[in-house]
């Protein structure tokens, strides 16, 4: 059991000692407590939900996904059907808040979806014939992509990157700065990437600046995102944060677009798929990034509390190190060439 369930089930307990002292320790009505402590599962899938479902098709997979990380976060191996009766299990801890998402983000069907993918996969976790984790990487790497791109004008990617970094500070509730060892920024992300970890202003600030942003150009001296926001690559000390910056040369805004020939660098590009491991209803989401640290993968955090990835997770098995990044990315994957690396 990780740290946070545990210390959620003791004040859960702390509480019912206090109410009544006579009263048996119930752990279904503790978990059910712990959960009140957390954000509301609705609030935290609600907002992917709204920007996956837009035919049936994302509908089927974001209802897969839900329910494979149901599995993975509900059933431990070995455990054999008697103590882990599916129904029943889907109806105490799954039940009421997936009515509560489904209601929210109006998807009439999601509810009987999930349930029935649950059952399927549940099912053959406790047969024997599934392995849940293997089994949730592989839908991760299919339908896992959560994409923040909010259209090519310019002033709607600037205004969805602020919306996406403030749900970012709400969830960490401290500077940025102070979270994080890696940034990867890439599009309008630079130019809030720049500003909050080189400059160390707030997003407020950033927004101030709307008014003279424009499409990011890199020179050999440094950036220069508008009028007034000019920044030599000297100036751009990050204080132990390892900022990595993805710039295109293919730009597109309210006006048109341009194209100017890239430029060519021995480093290779990160993978800018963003892939949500969502492992339980109430954690907070993590990123998975090819290439980061190893050959294989490394660990991150995102601002949207979807999920996390198990402590169980094969990649901690193997001492693959842990970095806390930030993906700051217009998910753009054409023609992104990796220009600098500042440590």
């Amino acid at each position: 059991m990780v740290a946070c369930q545990l210390v959620g089930l003791l004040r859960a307990a702390f509480r019912q000692f206090h109410r009544c002292r006579e009263e048996p320790f119930g752990l279904i009505d503790a978990v059910r407590a712990s959960r009140r402590d957390q954000a509301p599962m609705e609030f935290q899938l609600v907002k992917a939900l709204r920007m996956r479902t837009r035919n049936t098709d994302e509908l089927k997979a974001v209802s897969m996904l839900i329910a494979s990380a149901m599995t993975v976060h509900g059933y431990r191996p070995g455990l054999p059907e008697a103590a882990f009766p599916l129904d029943e299990v889907f109806r105490e801890f799954y039940s009421e808040p997936l009515r509560r998402l489904a209601a929210r983000a109006n998807l009439v069907t999601l509810f009987a979806q999930v349930h029935s993918h649950f059952v399927k996969f549940a099912g053959a976790a406790v047969a024997g014939t599934l392995d849940p984790v293997a089994h949730h990487r592989r839908i991760l790497e299919k339908v896992g992509s959560l994409n923040l791109d909010q259209g090519t004008c310019l002033s709607c990617l600037v205004r969805g990157m602020a919306s996406f970094l403030r749900s970012l500070r709400s969830a960490v509730r401290s500077p940025l700065h102070d979270q994080f060892d890696v940034v990867i920024a890439s599009g309008i992300g630079m130019f809030f990437a720049v500003m909050l970890f080189c400059k160390r202003v707030t997003i407020e600030d950033c927004i101030h600046h709307l008014p003279n942003l424009e499409c990011a150009k890199q020179s050999r001296w440094g950036l220069k995102f508008g009028r007034r926001l000019r920044f030599r690559f000297e100036e751009l000390i990050t204080n132990g944060v390892r900022l990595c910056l993805q710039h295109k040369r293919r730009l597109r805004d309210c006006s048109g677009e341009h194209e100017e020939t890239p430029i060519r660098t021995e480093c290779m590009p990160f993978m800018r798929r963003i892939y949500i491991p969502v492992s339980s209803p109430s954690d907070i989401i993590d990123i998975k990034i090819s290439g980061l640290v190893s050959d294989t993968t490394s660990v991150s955090n995102c601002p949207y509390e979807l999920e996390a990835l198990m402590n169980e997770s094969p990649s901690q098995e193997a001492g693959i190190v842990d970095h806390r990044s930030l993906v700051i990315n217009t998910i753009d994957f054409l023609g992104v060439q990796l220009h600098k690396v500042f440590k």
